[in-house]
């Protein structure tokens, strides 16, 4: 179990899709998905609530919805080059 891992890195990982496990990670504060092929950012993404920095950047995501602006710790969203 990862139960108290804070910081995760997938860049560069051709990920079409966040892994399912990584939301399982409560403890999470800062992920790393720069340099994938993500083109959504899934509601599941709000589970984490410790998590404050997220890098999406160099993706192809297109539009970012609600639940992401809402949650509560989040103080870096990187989404450059999308």
């Amino acid at each position: 179990k990862l139960e108290s891992l804070k910081s995760l890195s997938l860049t560069n990982c051709n990920l079409t899709s966040i892994p399912e496990g990584v939301f399982r990670l409560v403890s999470l504060e800062k992920l790393d998905l720069n340099n994938n092929r993500l083109t959504s950012i899934p509601e599941s993404i709000a589970q984490l609530k410790k998590l404050t920095n997220l890098n999406l950047a160099h993706n192809n995501i297109s539009e970012v919805h609600e639940y992401v602006w809402q949650m509560g710790c989040l103080r870096e969203l990187f989404l450059s080059y999308n």
